[in-house]
């Protein structure tokens, strides 16, 4: 976990390359039968702008029914959908995973056991993530 987390988020240091990082989350994504939105690069955008940050990646990806069947109980939950997955490296050359913590959205938005269920596959996801192929 890195010591400067946000509250409620989770982070997973990696011992891998943001882009194989990358190739890994859609794979076990898709691999889950989830459908992967996009993939936002952050770091290249700001290389358009002319400005150098570290890479930095976030894959927005989800369970279409059953994102549907939260935002039916809990409409509001949509600001958080789809799941998203932060793979990052930091100014030191360390690699990341982060995502916003299951018992967080949980809490927000007073999930039932079963509702939370449907985001349990960012852990799930960001795990099989960090873990060699």
């Amino acid at each position: 976990m890195a010591t400067d987390d946000p509250p409620d988020m989770v982070t997973l240091r990696c011992n891998d390359s943001v882009d194989r990082l990358l190739r890994r989350a859609v794979a076990r994504s898709e691999a889950h039968g989830l459908d992967v939105f996009e993939v936002i690069d952050h770091s290249g955008d700001a290389a358009d702008l002319g400005l150098a940050i570290p890479d930095a990646k976030l894959v927005l990806f989800s369970n279409p029914l059953g994102a549907a069947e939260l935002m039916l109980a809990k409409p509001r939950i949509a600001i958080d959908l789809p799941i998203k997955l932060l793979i990052y490296e930091d100014k030191a050359g360390e690699v990341f995973v982060s995502y916003n913590s299951l018992a967080y959205l949980a809490s927000r938005y007073r999930l039932t056991d079963s509702e939370a269920d449907v985001l349990q596959i960012v852990e799930t996801i960001a795990l099989q993530t960090r873990s060699n192929p």
